[in-house]
């Protein structure tokens, strides 16, 4: 059974030092129908229950301070099929339940299924009746007291909630099914819930998102109710690269980051040795790398040249293939050909049952980690790149001839390599498939890991996906139609349902939406439609919605108090780029290691505060965005995937806050003033409007600490610790730090000295080969048989040689000497036992 209740509804008419005895009352009433499973007569003459006149299925029971609960008891639900719940919707005065009671009755069947965030600010005035927002509360046991208040009052995002209109929708919906949806529409809620609906089956599920901070949020939402004894299934929770790496028995030690590309670039001086480089960001670099060359999975075919043909096919069938136009011989060469229509080409083939042909064809698609460069050249749509076809020239020369070269070398891999490797695995029947699959974000993912991961599916048509075009500002040249087009060229007769859009966005109000809405028709006017769109409509509260500030005060005292803002726990500060955030920080004279919340775009993504200032978002790009609005309808689609890019970091900026955001602009420009009628202008009371003492307390900055170091973020997570004087965690993040940008030594040696981390630095340790032997005696990883062995085979003075003038020697060298102690007792002990056995 379950009990769906909102407390701040529940109780919104109670004063606080009333409720704890209405508490024991409810939790004595909710046990006892869980009990029951029903209610019963002895039930309704305890507690006085009763259905309200004038209502279809409001009832109440009686509290003993002679209050009244209204409530409604429902056998099942859409989630939890079968599953009875009793529904807690108000308490009240006797005299007005009537009232309160008709007045829910209207309310509570429209409204109950609906979602909110987290309600933690204080509200002074209510335009939204909240009668809504029911969390699921599981109960598989009796609640005490305690729990049912800890249950009511705990982080809102680690419950569900009753789905909503086109909530429900998507979780009848069959698959294949992409559900694009608006920033906080619940699309990770409806994911969730479909996992755990299909859970009641005894089935295989993963659940697979892009980061590791959006995996936990949705295994912590899991957790809460993957207890329940009617849930017979298994759901594993994995971001993209642990995932894949697991698959591939490679770790974190083989895998080229984001991170670990910048700091090659870096060290290797790559961007200013080569001319063509200097004018391209890394981002961008990365993007085109790993969106394009690596990532395109193509119509059909990844790539579409035919090397040595005729060592496949006879001369007459090349010469009917030329002779229709499906395939063109390579300029300079005698036997290597080029596919020109490619549709055509597959049914070709298809029709006629060549299958050494198809088998070629696959194999380049599991085995070529590029495209070729005709196809990448020449054979895209011009909104995949938004590079001229000469620089495009030079960066797959840099990809073919140093890029790949290097991963090869130092056997590293890229997530589309772990992609491919993924689906050489899946070919050959090496990996037990899922029963389904859900991805969370996928505009975050290439075409190739869309298409590794559909095919992990046991049917492909078990798969959902969630994603929002509006987010994409690390571009991975996402497009819906896209991923529809892999279904019908890669797995015949499965369509993708692709229909459904959540369109409701709980986290940001009116206010803002409508400076959204305003953004897309200038889009829309600018650029042109697009199926993707998404007229989104607010469904939060309005005193929890973000109110859009536009400052209008001299710079300096703009900067003042956006010093007060700095590593204050759950507020941002959000510039376009790295540059600008370069540019900021020596305008408020920061050193780079005493700052922990000034993020750019990229950085903030996926992320929410209860406050943001945007600083110079626009101004940065005044250029740019002054083209876009100088300029009739762009057409030229390379233009166009460059322009959009600008209008997707305003919108994930403007939406990152649920109370306020203010944005402030050095120069006027024409986007600004357009969208200025919206904004409340801020002059005078700037410093009361932008107070957020309250927040910066300890117990803020250690929870916002924590925070940071699980998503992952550990240069700021080690700053904020330094700032709390926690020389100890600090110490452990830099740790972290080092690995996650590939120094892998530095960070072992670190963590050494912490047990509790010993486990993630073993996974290191490859070519570190005393600190692989000592970490994995002391976690007992290693059986004697094993260690027996190495001390045969390996010496441990030599081992320990390289450290002898750090100060982590001794402590590698007391360690060694007990682990060898223990060894020899364990040889000794067995030789003994084998003379007795022969005695």
């Amino acid at each position: 059974m379950f009990v769906t209740a909102n407390e701040k509804r529940l109780f919104k008419n109670i004063a606080s030092n009333k409720r704890e005895e209405m508490y024991q009352d409810i939790t004595n009433f909710v046990n006892d129908v869980h009990q029951a499973g029903k209610i019963t007569d002895q039930i309704r003459h305890k507690y006085r229950t009763e259905k309200l006149k004038s209502t279809q299925d409001v009832f109440k029971f009686r509290l003993s301070s002679g209050y009244r609960c209204l409530f409604k008891f429902m056998p099942d639900n859409s989630i939890f099929p079968l599953k009875s719940e009793i529904a807690l919707l108000e308490v009240t005065e006797h005299d007005e339940q009537g009232d309160v009671g008709r007045r829910l009755d209207k309310q509570v069947m429209s409204e109950n299924r609906d979602i909110i965030s987290p309600v933690s600010e204080p509200k002074t005035q209510s335009t939204v009746d909240d009668t809504r927002y029911q969390r699921f509360i599981p109960m598989n046991q009796p609640l005490s007291v305690d729990a049912l208040r800890s249950k009511l009052t705990e982080n809102d995002n680690q419950f569900l909630y009753h789905l909503h209109g086109t909530q429900s929708e998507a979780l009848e919906t069959p698959g294949p099914m992409l559900l694009m949806g608006s920033a906080g529409s619940g699309k990770t809620l409806v994911e969730i819930a479909k996992a755990l609906n299909h859970a009641h089956d005894d089935c295989r599920q993963l659940y697979i998102t892009f980061t590791p901070m959006l995996k936990e949020a949705a295994l912590r939402l899991y957790q809460q109710y993957e207890n329940m004894p009617e849930l017979k299934g298994e759901t594993t929770f994995y971001d993209l690269s642990t995932f894949m790496l697991d698959e591939s028995s490679l770790n974190d030690v083989n895998f080229m980051s984001f991170e670990r590309f910048l700091t090659w670039l870096k060290e290797e001086n790559h961007l200013s040795r080569y001319d063509y480089l200097r004018q391209i960001s890394p981002i961008d670099l990365w993007t085109e790398i790993r969106g394009i060359i690596k990532g395109y999975a193509g119509n059909y075919y990844r790539n579409l040249e035919l090397n040595q043909l005729r060592n496949h096919v006879d001369k007459p069938q090349i010469k009917e293939w030329m002779s229709e136009g499906l395939i063109e011989k390579q300029k300079g060469s005698q036997s290597n050909y080029r596919i020109s229509d490619v549709e055509r080409f597959f049914f070709s083939i298809e029709e006629t049952d060549q299958t050494h042909i198809k088998a070629l064809m696959q194999h380049q698609d599991l085995s070529e980690p590029l495209i070729d460069l005709e196809t990448y050249l020449h054979g895209l749509s011009d909104k995949y790149s938004m590079f001229d076809v000469e620089t495009k020239r030079h960066i797959y020369q840099f990809v073919e001839t140093i890029y790949q070269p290097y991963l090869k070398k130092h056997q590293l891999v890229d997530d589309n390599d772990l992609a491919l490797l993924l689906r050489q695995k899946i070919a050959a029947d090496e990996i037990l498939p899922y029963d389904y699959i859900y991805i969370d974000e996928v505009q975050d993912l290439s075409e190739v890991q869309i298409l590794s991961l559909i095919e992990l599916a046991d049917t492909p048509s078990q798969v959902m996906m969630t994603g929002d075009v509006s987010q994409i500002i690390n571009p991975t040249l996402f497009v819906k139609g896209r991923v529809g087009a892999l279904y019908k060229q890669r797995f015949k007769g499965i369509n993708l349902n692709a229909d459904v859009v959540l369109n409701q966005n709980y986290r940001n109000g009116q206010r803002i939406l409508d400076i959204i809405t305003t953004l897309l028709s200038i889009r829309q006017e600018k650029l042109g439609t697009y199926t993707d769109d998404i007229n989104e409509v607010s469904k939060a509260e309005e005193l929890l919605a973000s109110t859009p500030f536009l400052i209008n005060s001299e710079k300096n005292r703009v900067l003042k108090n956006i010093t007060f803002w700095l590593n204050v726990p759950n507020v941002a500060i959000i510039v376009s780029d790295i540059m600008a955030k370069k540019r900021l920080k020596a305008e408020l004279e920061v050193p780079i290691e005493q700052e922990t919340n000034i993020f750019t775009v990229q950085e903030v993504k996926g992320r929410e505060f209860s406050k943001a200032i945007l600083y110079n978002i626009v101004t940065d790009e005044k250029d740019v965005w002054d083209n876009i609005m100088d300029s009739p309808k762009v057409k030229d689609k390379a233009i166009i995937t460059k322009y959009m890019y600008y209008f997707n970091l305003l919108y994930v900026a403007m939406t990152r806050a649920k109370y306020n955001v203010f944005i402030y602009e050095d120069k006027e420009t024409q986007i600004i003033s357009t969208l200025k009628p919206l904004f409340e202008i801020v002059d005078d009371n700037l410093e009361t409007l932008m107070n957020i003492q309250d927040y910066d307390t300890e117990e803020n900055r250690r929870e916002q600490a924590k925070k940071h170091f699980n998503e992952g973020d550990y240069e700021r997570a080690m700053t904020m610790y330094w700032q709390l004087d926690d020389s100890n965690q600090a110490n452990i993040c830099k740790a972290y730090r080092h690995i996650q940008k590939g120094e892998f030594e530095q960070g072992v040696l670190m963590l050494y000295h912490h047990n509790e981390h010993l486990a993630y630095a073993l996974r290191y340790t490859e070519k570190l080969p005393i600190f692989e032997l000592l970490i994995g005696y002391k976690l007992a990883s290693f059986n004697y048989d094993y260690l027996i062995e190495q001390m045969k085979n390996k010496k441990i003075n030599e081992m320990l040689k390289p450290y002898e003038k750090r100060d982590i020697y001794y402590t590698l060298l007391n360690d060694a000497v007990a682990m060898i102690s223990d060894v020899q007792k364990e040889a000794a002990i067995r030789k003994i036992n084998q003379m007795k056995e022969g005695m």
